[in-house]
């Protein structure tokens, strides 16, 4: 009966986090002039996990210097979460404001080939700083989905919602010809990157809405699974080499940091790295250097990209005034990871990438900006990545209805980076949904997790474990067990 009460509860809370909506209020602005426009850099990393970061795991075989700088000049959060513990959904509930699971992703990822998972009619964090003056850009790892064209008037095989994208080759795409509903139709004056994850083809790179080299040559995948360098066969451009992206990418964020810095108006800058996903690829500086192999080497060389943008910054003289996120889409995949090393990726944490176990979604998260946030700070705040639309909408004194469609599940944690007693809204987020890869859900409320199902509903096996006459749940509590070893269901 004990367990049933339990059960009944938390199903109550999940039905009032689906039907909640946040009370407005007057904003207190940080500055005298009331104008708060700083530059904001919000960096995201790809599958890592909060072990990755020597500062928060004093047992890491790698070192990040320059992560754990941030981590010194700002604000850290211990418990801060994707939305999701895979890529798009999170990348779509950054852009959003939104639990992904709104749209027609209801499970797994989207694709290379993808349509567009973001409609160009949608209110969209670029569209926000865009709308309040901003130069507004995006590099890197895109993988939300934009329509290409097809070459000849019929439907394109990626068209067809049952198929699954891995098995159309591109044969049908006019590569020539630009695509549409991309980064540049959702609010990004400018865009540089990759259509999908390093493993995924077609493998080229986009500048706006134009393929920048057609693909035109078959590659063969890599399938070295033990080592973590798998890719997918498929078309790529003469210019791609697999091994250049993270540097190639990195070339052009400092660079449009510089094209930002000219301009009159203060700039956005979205940079999703494509590291450290699969295929592991450091380069030859940083080959050999960490004590966890080539993953370490790759986290290890994700530090140095999150150096020379520190630096560029600090060159430019922009520092004090420049918001700089660096967090995950979600928890590190352990899958390929020796164990022979001794690095525990997702620190001590359940479960990776994928899983609905906090090591699929509870991610490393800091966030520096010197003129507002004290530094050597930290935060036990829950906290979501789609939250920051919600906190520069506060940031930038936007008036927020209190019936809002925009941003929905966003809940602005302003208050929490600056030491403000000011915010948006009525009160801090005590509650979170998380979604698996396999579509599992689990409430969060306060310090009690509960879990829809019995598995990791992700890539550690068991992925489903049948009920077999016990509730199909299982509850932690989070305080006091954040490792969920005991799950109070069976208690």
């Amino acid at each position: 009966m004990k367990r049933s009460i339990v059960v009944f509860s938390f199903v109550l809370a999940l039905f009032s986090i689906f039907s909640c909506q946040n009370t407005s209020k007057t904003v207190t602005t940080l500055t005298d002039d009331g104008k708060v426009r700083p530059n904001v850099i919000f960096i995201l990393a790809d599958d890592m996990g909060i072990g990755d970061i020597s500062a928060l795991n004093p047992e890491a075989k790698v070192h990040t210097p320059h992560i754990d700088s941030l981590i010194a000049k700002g604000k850290v959060f211990s418990d801060a979460h994707s939305s999701s513990a895979v890529c798009t959904p999170s990348r779509y509930s950054i852009m959003t404001g939104e639990y992904a699971w709104r749209s027609r992703l209801k499970r797994g990822v989207t694709w290379g080939y993808s349509k567009a998972l973001i409609d160009s009619s949608k209110p969209t964090l670029p569209k926000l700083f865009k709308k309040n003056g901003y130069f507004t850009a995006a590099i890197g790892k895109w993988h939300l989905g934009w329509d290409w064209a097809a070459k000849e008037e019929t439907v394109g095989p990626w068209d067809n919602p049952e198929l699954r994208d891995p098995a159309f080759t591109g044969e049908n795409v006019a590569f020539d010809q630009p695509i549409t509903n991309g980064p540049t139709n959702i609010g990004f004056d400018y865009f540089y990157g990759i259509p999908a994850s390093l493993d995924m083809k077609p493998y080229c790179y986009v500048e706006n809405d134009r393929v920048q080299h057609l693909p035109m040559r078959m590659i063969a995948g890599s399938h070295s699974d033990s080592l973590g360098l798998q890719w997918r066969d498929g078309l790529a451009s003469s210019n791609f080499k697999h091994e250049d992206v993270l540097d190639q990418l990195t070339f052009k964020a400092i660079h449009t940091i510089e094209k930002g810095n000219k301009k009159e108006s203060p700039f956005f800058l979205y940079y999703a790295l494509t590291a450290p996903h699969t295929p592991w690829l450091p380069s030859k500086v940083h080959l050999g250097k960490s004590e966890a192999g080539l993953y370490g080497d790759f986290v290890q060389m994700v530090d140095a990209t999150v150096g020379q943008i520190v630096a560029k910054v600090k060159t430019l003289g922009i520092e004090e005034n420049t918001i700089i996120v660096f967090t995950s889409d979600n928890g590190a995949l352990l899958s390929h990871l020796n164990p022979s090393y001794g690095h525990v990726a997702n620190g001590s944490l359940r479960g990776q990438k994928a899983d609905i176990y906090e090591g699929g979604h509870r991610i490393p998260l800091v966030v520096s900006w010197p003129m507002a946030i004290e530094a050597q700070s930290s935060s036990d705040q829950l906290v979501c990545l789609m939250d920051f639309y919600a906190t520069f909408q506060d940031l930038l004194q936007e008036s927020i209805a209190k019936n809002r469609s925009e941003a929905r599940d966003s809940k602005s944690f302003l208050n929490v980076l600056t030491g403000s007693q000011d915010n948006a809204y009525d009160a801090i987020r005590t509650s979170l949904i998380h979604h698996s890869s396999r579509g599992i859900f689990a409430i969060r409320q306060g310090n009690v997790k509960l879990i829809e199902g019995l598995g990791s509903g992700g890539f550690t096996l068991p992925h489903t474990i049948a009920p077999d006459g016990r509730l199909p749940y299982q509850v932690f509590q989070m305080d006091t067990d954040p490792g969920e070893q005991q799950d109070l269901m069976l208690s």
